[in-house]
């Protein structure tokens, strides 16, 4: 991995998701410097499957100066300020698990394109055992 072209593992990197990004990073120090080079020019964030604790989503968006498009899982910011997300170049936001009561909702009205996937029940929910 040390003696490859650092545009191959930068290349490499850029087709990564995040949560691939991540695994990557903590991997060895060169994909760590690596992958801290390339999140700034990251246009868009899916971290819908791989929810990030709010310290850590406040770190990433802190160096993202490009982001055009979030996904995020709502069951893990329950009471935090969103007001983070609302970044000048951000474009769409797209929040998935949104509870009716969940409270930050207000600071995104009139956002350009903001993208609300209900709460859904569980699963054994919409089986019915006939037996």
């Amino acid at each position: 991995m040390e003696d490859l072209p650092e545009a191959l593992v930068q290349n490499i990197l850029s087709r990564l998701d995040v949560p691939s990004l991540c695994a990557a990073a903590s991997s060895c120090r060169r994909l760590h410097e690596c992958t801290s080079q390339l999140i700034p020019h990251l246009k868009k964030f899916d971290l819908k499957e791989f929810p990030p604790s709010f310290d850590d989503l406040k770190g990433f968006l802190q160096h993202t100066s490009k982001l055009q498009s979030l996904k995020l899982d709502c069951l893990y910011l329950d009471g935090q300020d969103l007001s983070l997300l609302l970044k000048p170049s951000l474009e769409e936001i797209h929040f998935q698990n949104v509870d009716a009561g969940f409270p930050m909702l207000i600071l995104f009205h009139g956002f350009p394109r903001l993208i609300l996937s209900p709460l859904l029940p569980p699963p054994e929910f919409f089986f019915v055992d006939s037996t």
